[in-house]
């Protein structure tokens, strides 16, 4: 039997204002009531989602000295956590966004839907889960279907991107609860810089902009190049003028798109896990190497709180490895050239 809805999340929903874009785009209206009209059919019950306790451990990201030294003068890290559940389920989350309540979304590359709770821009403890379904309302199960990546919430949608499979799915949680069905967005190449398109390389980020336009960065790269597809929602399949690519910095791999912010991660066995953030389309960066308290991070997404205040989180994929762990931690940009 579920347990009760994670109130704090859905209720945050039903207090959002209408649709800000349909007057200048009904096409994009129409493609949105489609996508829900698929994912919560007529008749179809609405499941709560299962609640999920979390434990909450502060951790530092290093030393004064180092943290110092890592950082520029306009980034401040506030703070960091070590989230574990006794639910076996909960692990693996590689992509992140925030909903108006502040609320974290986030997904697992086993084919779950994990909702953090926060309060005071840090975890409260509580969260929701539900198994993300197919178009039938069946569960996504095996590796090839279920290895979702990147997360964007959007106009009472949740979208989720997966690699192996290559596609983008929406979810309209927030009517349909747990029974709510992948509607399909958009089929994803699997070819991409004239090769194949490695199962483990695939959509790793994924960004919505309040145009209704998804940006969609790759884990591959060639030459220096990753593709970035950016592709209207209003188009249900990629055309060649949505494509793109981006340099990135090597030997890093680009794993998270949010709003101006991006995340980079790469990984050896001499030096461990290292990562930069990216921030105003790549005009300003840090990076994130031991001896600081580094892990897999994979998701990140970039916020603006009501009295101004720009945060930025990341949070890393444990893989279920017990040498691994589930950290978010949180930075605020202080700069003010670019407000």
């Amino acid at each position: 039997m579920r347990a009760l809805v994670f109130t704090s999340l859905l209720l945050s929903i039903t207090a959002l204002t209408p649709f800000t874009v349909l007057a200048q785009d009904n096409r994009l209206e129409v493609r949105l009531d489609e996508l829900r009209e698929s994912s919560c059919p007529k008749g179809t019950d609405n499941f709560p989602l299962a609640s999920v306790n979390i434990r909450v451990k502060e951790v530092e990201l290093g030393s004064t000295a180092n943290i110092k030294k890592a950082l520029p003068q306009s980034v401040e890290f506030i703070k960091g956590w070590h989230l574990t559940s006794d639910n076996t389920d909960f692990g693996g989350l590689s992509g992140i966004d925030i909903l108006p309540s502040g609320d974290l979304l986030t997904v697992s590359d086993k084919g779950h839907f994990f909702a953090i709770g926060m309060r005071d821009h840090a975890p409260s403890g509580s969260g929701a889960m539900t198994p993300l379904l197919d178009r039938r309302g069946k569960p996504l199960t095996g590796k090839m279907d279920a290895d979702a990546e990147g997360v964007s919430y959007f106009e009472g949608l949740i979208f989720i991107s997966f690699e192996r499979k290559h596609r983008i799915l929406a979810y309209d949680l927030f009517q349909c609860g747990a029974a709510s069905r992948g509607a399909k967005v958009v089929n994803l190449p699997d070819k991409l810089l004239k090769k194949k398109v490695p199962k483990n390389n695939g959509a790793e980020a994924l960004d919505i902009k309040n145009t209704g336009e998804i940006i969609v960065g790759f884990e591959m790269e060639k030459d220096g190049q990753a593709p970035l597809l950016t592709i209207p929602l209003t188009d249900k399949k990629v055309e060649s003028s949505h494509i793109k690519t981006v340099a990135i910095p090597a030997p890093y791999s680009l794993v998270g798109l949010s709003d101006s912010a991006s995340l980079y991660r790469t990984y050896d066995k001499k030096i461990g896990n290292r990562n930069i953030i990216r921030w105003d389309y790549g005009r300003s960066e840090l990076t994130l190497t031991p001896p600081l308290n580094v892990d897999n991070f994979e998701g990140i997404v970039e916020t603006k709180t009501d009295d101004g205040r720009r945060l930025v989180y990341i949070i890393s994929d444990d893989n279920f490895s017990a040498r691994q762990r589930t950290l978010l931690y949180l930075f605020e940009i202080t700069d003010t050239e670019n407000k």
